[in-house]
């Protein structure tokens, strides 16, 4: 049972449920960060560099809104 349909256009955000680690090196004190994990798309993109790839894309011509109205009204 799918809980949510994501409308949208592209998103290039990382949707990885994980805080990000932060390691200080010793000598240069320089901070890193990284994901703890390696999170993919259904297509098997990963999201990091891709982004969330929505269930349903609005189209350029159409507000998310308006892609939402227009798939309730054809259910």
């Amino acid at each position: 049972m799918k809980l949510s349909t994501i409308v949208d256009k592209m998103s290039l955000v990382d949707g990885c449920i994980l805080n990000p680690a932060l390691i200080m090196l010793p000598d240069s004190k320089m901070i890193l960060r990284y994901s703890l994990d390696y999170s993919i798309n259904p297509d098997g993109t990963c999201n990091a560099e891709i982004g969330s790839v929505p269930d349903i894309k609005s189209s350029n011509r159409e507000t998310t809104l308006e892609t939402c109205l227009k798939v309730i009204k054809n259910l």
